[in-house]
């Protein structure tokens, strides 16, 4: 695991990307014993990155803080998260003081987007961008659905476009684009994830992501390394 995150954080580093490690995710929490076991995993973490040089990255320590549901450690629950995020944050600037860290807040919880000692302020789905800070949406609303991935409504398409606009509008902040196509694991149709844009994602056949692409091309501009070529 660790040969592959390298591999793929250089080879995003050639083409002038940063990437984001998450560490800690609903349902996997439970492998844990306990918050010593939470405090070496961060660490071990930060260690790696540091010693193998790899700072086009930036931090995601608990994606989906609070999740009332999938979360089980007392640290990655409320209540006292400001103070639990924290601490998380400062064990990993103990071995790593250059890299970003945050934390994702669980979209229905109530749960805050910002703590003591942030540096990338995370958020998901059609949470709202804040004003202040530098703000990274690292898992938009998905519009297709597992059981249909690639498939979109017509409005389905005009409000990931939106999301695009909202974002590309707002002066500190970027976003991952997600949806079931990119990132479910076999889905509907048997064959996601999928590394190509595919079609247009009208009907099932005509699977795909392709007018996300073609709106960030038109509209953000081709990227040419070392930024967006405008168009």
């Amino acid at each position: 695991m660790a040969r592959r995150l390298e591999w793929l954080v250089r080879e995003a580093d050639k083409r002038g990307m940063v990437v984001m490690v998450g560490i800690f995710s609903p349902r996997k929490d439970q492998q844990l014993e306990g918050e010593q076991a939470v405090r070496r995993a961060i660490q071990e973490t930060a260690d790696f990155l540091e010693t193998r040089g790899l700072r086009n990255v930036f931090i995601d320590i608990a994606h989906e803080y609070d999740h009332t549901e999938r979360m089980d450690l007392e640290i990655f629950r409320e209540p006292g998260g400001a103070q639990k995020k924290a601490q998380m944050t400062g064990w990993f600037k103990e071995r790593s003081k250059g890299i970003e860290v945050g934390v994702c807040p669980y979209e229905k919880s109530p749960t805050t987007d910002s703590y003591p000692g942030m540096d990338v302020r995370i958020i998901q789905k059609s949470m709202a961008i804040p004003k202040r800070g530098f703000v990274v949406n690292v898992e938009t609303q998905k519009r297709d659905a597992y059981e249909n991935d690639g498939v979109f409504s017509e409005g389905g398409r005009d409000e990931v476009l939106a999301d695009c606009l909202r974002f590309r509008n707002a002066p500190n902040a970027g976003m991952f684009f997600h949806a079931a196509y990119l990132q479910g694991i076999r889905n509907f149709s048997g064959t996601a994830p999928h590394a190509e844009l595919g079609g247009m994602g009208t009907s099932p056949s005509d699977r795909g992501v392709r007018f996300y692409f073609e709106w960030v091309r038109e509209q953000a501009g081709v990227w040419v390394y070392p930024r967006h070529q405008r168009p």
